[in-house]
């Protein structure tokens, strides 16, 4: 808890102002002849009365120090913009005047927008709409910073994210104020409480042209609100009006322009994101602003500013007319009714637009749409194949076998993923130490690392000679690092660049070369944007521009094979954002585009289109989340994903880990990993396994993805030629609780062998279907993925 910085100057505050309101009290003098009390009672003493009326009343101010708080835990600070809170600690040794105590000391920032929140602020404070208020704190740059000044400012946190995303007061253009090394500032905002609860004080750094560099290290002590006043003027509330959703099929869908909404009680919809998620087919003609849909054999034609559209040839009269918003088509939400024959709801009260798409149980393969090629799908391997090393040799051959194995159970991955160890081999901690860079110290080279993966790879090449492996690097060795450390990001050194560079090249020569590994695939850096206390290096997309330059330049010049990609973000979020923040000459240098699926409700693939950079893709990792779903439950999730993946264009789809770090045999099912093993030396096989085994194992690397299509949303689909043979290979996933018979046709074979996972099955041949007329009906289960072989 945050205390006053003595207790004499705190002791002080509060009797002048108890003297004060005494005072006031006394110097009190009724009108001439009115009563002191209108029951001609005795007149209690003025202090009492002091008493009685003073407790109920909130503080004037409040004054915070970290003087007698005994540690961060209790310290009542939070942070946000991504601030580490490693980055926190109480200083003895730099504090604000000259009565000794405590400061905040503040490091490890690395964006401007790293914000410390004190939330004791308004605690107990007087918070009726008009109460005016001085906020202030002193800072003072730490002299260890590197970059020695910049304005900072403070907000006040006055609204609830769950109503509101902006959910900060500030005047930062008049209130900044240049922080330095050199002495003590203070910081200041005036603040009039409006409508919206309070929640307490931010402070964070503002870019300024000849300050844009950020402060890493600085101090903060005496926090002060100070009532000035009341005002009539109360600003009005910043929480929006309840802002329109669309559900379709039950899912909420994200929306990243063009939003949803109503006008004059007519509810519009984005045309493009509402009809991808439909899977229509949707074709864009700014010059008239037009937008042709296609599905089901229905076409409908929608230009703006017309009142009409045109369905299959016909006039069709829209609710309202079409416009263009953010660059968006916006259309009635009723259009969509009519567009693709669905259902289509309007809740006014809840602001909702619900939409049921028509089931139409057809799936067609068209395989002369030839796509992308696919790569392959896998997992990472990391420093859980270490355990995995150790285990019994019955249990780690049967699950080698699953993992990579062609027969039987086995799912076939194709694509290991390696991490390109960062630590030393002298660090403290045993688990670190065995994950030790071959390059401990500038052209020092140690190539005796990495026995876990090495070995796991090895296995893996016994079941399959042509196994590939990607590679991704968490962070640089410390010695190429501002912060010395493979922890807690810091930054590449811009001067080591290219000494990275040329240590990707050893690394990749290494393990092809001296190990006979097949590395296809290198990332520079997994989730640039993410500040952990595990192995990690931050980067924004202007220095990952920068550092592609040079990789670019070494790798040529070098005459490597391997290919390199970026930004592998830790969700589509910030992959799109690196992207966006890159010197487009250097997304255009790069082999490939990686990228990560976490938060896959928010951040999807439909909703983050990468197919405009005219790369290749890679799903590098993904993992469930809480609670972990073992069953077909958490494998639908999964199989969905794929045919997500596979049909915006990517070419490999990779889980997390193949194997966790045995843990208590009492604990859940690792969402993490592949197989959960246990220290008892049991393990459990998520059902997700074998539900990406139905497309590993007969979806091989160099197949062509094709265009497929289903009429029954309920039902993912993805479809796959060998070209050599031109045999496809077709995925369907009923992701319904009841069984669902489709037609299909797209596939030539006159026999289609039928494999199948589902609650009781794992990759099982059911038999064979007879396909004498080009199309065939099949009954899929309820929660089930099926595999058509040709």
């Amino acid at each position: 808890m945050l205390e006053p910085r003595s207790r004499s100057r705190a002791g002080w505050l509060r009797l002048c102002l108890l003297l004060s309101l005494v005072v006031q009290l006394l110097g009190c003098e009724t009108e001439p002849g009115a009563q002191a009390n209108s029951h001609n009672e005795p007149s209690k003493p003025a202090l009492q009365q002091a008493e009685l009326i003073a407790k109920p009343l909130p503080a004037e101010s409040k004054h915070i120090t970290f003087d007698d708080v005994p540690d961060m835990a209790r310290a009542n600070i939070t942070v946000g913009g991504a601030q580490p809170t490693w980055g926190l600690s109480l200083d003895r040794t730099v504090v604000y005047g000259d009565k000794g105590g405590q400061s905040l000391h503040v490091t490890d920032r690395i964006q401007h927008y790293n914000r410390i929140k004190i939330n004791e602020a308004f605690r107990g404070l007087d918070l009726t709409p008009g109460t005016q208020y001085d906020l202030s704190l002193y800072a003072k740059v730490d002299s260890a910073s590197v970059v020695k000044s910049g304005y900072f400012y403070l907000s006040v946190i006055d609204t609830d994210t769950a109503l509101s995303t902006t959910t900060y007061y500030n005047d930062r253009n008049r209130y900044k104020v240049l922080v330095t090394d050199q002495d003590w500032v203070n910081v200041s905002l005036p603040f009039t409480v409006g409508y919206d609860p309070v929640y307490g004080i931010a402070f964070e750094q503002m870019p300024v042209n000849g300050h844009m560099d950020v402060v890493q290290k600085l101090y903060i002590d005496e926090v002060k609100v100070v009532k000035t006043g009341t005002t009539t003027q109360i600003p009005p509330s910043k929480i929006a009006p309840k802002a329109v959703q669309t559900i379709v099929d039950g899912k909420t869908i994200v929306y990243l322009s063009g939003k949803p909404e109503a006008k004059n009680g007519v509810p519009f919809v984005p045309l493009p994101r509402t009809f991808a998620t439909l899977r229509a087919d949707v074709a864009w003609d700014a010059s008239t602003q037009t937008a042709t849909a296609a599905k089901n054999g229905r076409t409908s034609v929608v230009t703006a500013g017309q009142d009409s559209a045109r369905i299959n040839g016909q006039d069709v009269q829209l609710a309202a007319p079409a416009y263009v918003k953010d660059k968006m088509l916006m259309v009635p939400a009723s259009y969509v009714a009519d567009a693709l024959e669905a259902s289509v709801s309007w809740n006014a009260e809840n602001q909702t637009v619900s939409i049921a798409s028509k089931k139409v149980n057809v799936i067609q393969v068209d395989k002369n749409t030839v796509q992308q090629e696919i790569w392959g799908f896998g997992a990472s391997a990391n420093d859980p194949v270490h355990d995995f090393m150790k285990l019994e040799t019955a249990t780690q051959q049967r699950l080698l076998d699953v993992f990579f194995g062609m027969e039987d159970d086995g799912v076939g991955l194709s694509v290991i993923r390696l991490e390109i160890n960062p630590f030393t081999k002298d660090d403290p901690e045993p688990r670190n130490a065995m994950q030790a860079t071959m390059e401990p110290e500038k052209g020092v080279w140690d190539t005796a690392t990495d026995t876990h993966q090495r070995w796991f790879a090895d296995q893996a090449i016994r079941r399959n000679p042509g196994m590939q492996f990607a590679a991704s690097v968490w962070s640089p060795p410390a010695w190429m690092k501002d912060n010395r450390s493979v922890v807690r990001g810091g930054h590449l050194v811009p001067e080591h660049y290219e000494d990275f560079a040329k240590y990707l090249v050893g690394w990749a020569k290494t393990y092809k070369e001296d190990y006979g590994y097949n590395i296809r695939w290198i990332s520079l850096q997994n989730e640039p944007e993410a500040v952990v206390e595990y192995a990690s290096s931050y980067y924004n997309g202007r220095e990952l521009g920068q550092l592609i330059d040079a990789v670019y330049d070494v790798f040529k010049s070098e005459g490597t094979e391997v290919k390199f990609g970026a930004p592998e973000g830790g969700h589509m979020g910030s992959t799109s954002k690196l992207l966006s923040e890159m010197d487009p000459v250097a997304v255009q240098k790069l082999d490939f585009i990686g990228a990560h699926f976490y938060a896959w409700d928010k951040f999807d693939a439909y909703a983050y289109d990468l197919r405009q950079y005219n790369k290749p893709l890679f799903m590098m990792e993904y993992s469930m989340p809480d609670p972990n779903d073992a069953g077909m439950g958490g494998g639908l999730e999964v199989a969905g994903q794929i045919a997500a993946a596979m049909e915006q264009g990517y070419s490999s789809y990779l889980y997390w880990w193949f194997v966790n770090k045995p843990a208590s045999v009492s604990s859940a099912v690792s969402r993490q990993s592949l197989v959960d093993l246990k220290e008892d030396g049991s393990y459990t096989i998520n059902k997700r396994l074998y539900t990406m085994g139905q497309f590993s194992r007969f979806i091989r690397p160099g197949d062509r993805n094709v265009k497929v299509t289903s009429g029954n949303s309920d039902i993912t689909v993805t479809a796959a030629i060998h070209t050599a043979t031109n045999k496809a290979v077709l995925v369907a996933a009923n992701h319904s609780t009841q069984p669902v018979t489709v037609t299909i046709s797209g596939l030539n074979s006159t026999n289609v062998s039928i494999y199948r996972t589902s609650d009781t099955e794992n990759i099982q041949m059911i038999g064979h279907s007879a396909n004498g007329s080009g199309s065939f009906e099949h009954t899929l289960p309820a929660n089930s993925v099926t595999t058509f072989v040709e």
